[in-house]
């Protein structure tokens, strides 16, 4: 795992895009839960598209060997590219596992590829997506960061 940590203040308020040289950026939280949350600690990959993040949970650090398994999430706001720190709604809390810009390669329903120029990964990541029946659609869009 890469040892390369960053330090986040939350942003209050509508973020727009800012893509670096024209690419679109990734940000791989490592997310601490409570003992009562009903998912057990996790890392979420989101992928910046338009003015969201496209979200997917890992239940591991991401092996870029092979296929991952991941679970398709609600699209969250681009505030998550800078923040670490509590979630609201006593969700846990977020630190970054690693950060950069990325290019889509596949992305089709059930599989996503995209190739990563992270701080920690680079390479291919190849995604096998389920869809995660417990989450509500757009939860995030009322709650702050």
């Amino acid at each position: 795992m890469c040892k390369a940590t960053c330090h986040r203040k939350a942003f209050r308020g509508k973020q727009t895009r800012r893509y670096i040289n024209g690419m679109p950026r990734f940000v791989l939280l490592h997310h601490r839960t409570p003992p009562h949350a009903a998912k057990p600690d996790h890392y979420d990959l989101m992928l910046e598209d338009g003015d969201v993040l496209k979200t997917f949970t890992l239940w591991q650090l991401p092996d870029l060997s092979g296929p991952v398994t991941a679970l398709a999430d609600f699209d969250h706001r681009l505030a998550y590219l800078d923040y670490e720190g509590p979630v609201s709604n006593d969700r846990g809390e977020v630190a970054q596992a690693d950060a950069g810009t990325f290019a889509w390669i596949i992305r089709e329903k059930g599989r996503i590829e995209v190739e990563l120029s992270g701080r920690c990964f680079q390479g291919v990541l190849k995604l096998e997506l389920q869809e995660d029946p417990s989450e509500e659609e757009g939860s995030d869009s009322t709650t702050s960061v």
